[in-house]
């Protein structure tokens, strides 16, 4: 990562499947942070979906079943994790984008003004290639400053380019905790070098959650000859990590959502896998027994070692 000017700007994006392969050839990759008693285990992220009620709520064990590939697996430990979070905040930067620089000014802010004491959050602006607005930092004053004076509108969005940037690069100064991406976009992306399969594998392996603040659809649902279509690849994106999707239009309740479910209702899973082939991507599944109970999130599958992306 390279800084140039008023804008801190990422190494250029030439970031091939090469750089996923480094990235998921960590052993703890798969799992987050282990401890030593942990070894050999599988750790995951389960999300009880805020209502913006400031409460945390009450998740055992026992209030949910768990798949993975196909098969059940025993949850071993389940805790409230309230640590705090460092959150990505990567904004669609151009000129095509249906949303002004007012309204972009107007997400950062609604978020920054939820933030809980001790999170962190880095800005990130794309066009053709990623740029740091703003590096990792817990001061709210430097964050407002930088939603006021820093976005632009100009060039074409390579999305993809943009997330691959954040995960190798971006989230590279920290831990590997509680990684977040907070994204404004329509889910539109044009010439990114990366494949969209390739992100959302290492998204996944990586156990980074991505909400997105979403923009109205620049192409009107248009088909792609590569990738998905935009709203889809917006509905993947959170899906496929255990986030959600809000529309930009509702940003400030949506930021109140999203900072309570990171501090409040986030939860930290720890199970041993049986009878699976660790080497082959497999799918993710839970279950609450009791439907009135809080809806459960989590990612939707774990890349294999053998995954081709």
């Amino acid at each position: 990562m390279t800084t140039s000017n008023a804008y801190g700007r990422f190494a250029r994006v030439s970031i091939s499947v090469v750089a996923f392969v480094l990235v998921a050839q960590g052993a703890l990759a798969q799992s987050g942070r282990q401890s030593a008693s942990e070894r050999g285990k599988q750790v995951l992220v389960v999300i009880a979906e805020s209502d913006g009620s400031g409460t945390t709520k009450a998740v055992s064990r026992a209030d949910f079943d768990f798949f993975e590939a196909g098969l059940p697996q025993t949850i071993e430990t389940l805790e409230n994790d309230p640590s705090a979070a460092s959150i990505a905040f990567v904004v669609d930067n151009t000129k095509t984008l249906k949303l002004g620089v007012d309204e972009l000014k107007a997400a950062a802010h609604a978020l920054v003004n939820e933030l809980y004491e001790g999170d962190r959050m880095m800005v990130v602006g794309f066009d053709e290639s990623p740029y740091i607005l703003q590096e990792f930092t817990t001061n709210l004053d430097a964050l407002d400053a930088t939603a006021d004076s820093k976005f632009q509108k100009s060039g074409s969005p390579r999305l993809f380019d943009a997330l691959a940037a954040v995960v190798t690069d971006g989230f590279g100064q920290v831990g590997t905790e509680k990684r977040i991406i907070v994204l404004v976009t329509d889910g539109y992306d044009t010439g990114s070098k990366t494949r969209f399969d390739a992100v959302l594998s290492t998204l996944q392996r990586e156990n980074i959650v991505v909400y997105v603040l979403e923009a109205p659809d620049r192409t009107r649902n248009a088909s792609r000859l590569e990738g998905p279509k935009p709203r889809q690849a917006v509905a993947k994106l959170t899906e496929a990590t255990g986030g959600r999707a809000f529309p930009l239009s509702d940003v400030t309740r949506a930021a109140k959502l999203i900072t309570e479910e990171l501090r409040l209702n986030w939860f930290r899973a720890v199970y041993t896998p049986r009878g699976v082939d660790r080497l082959q991507d497999r799918n993710l599944l839970v279950i609450p027994k009791d439907p009135s109970g809080p809806a459960l999130r989590i990612k939707s599958a774990l890349p294999g070692r053998r995954s081709k992306s």
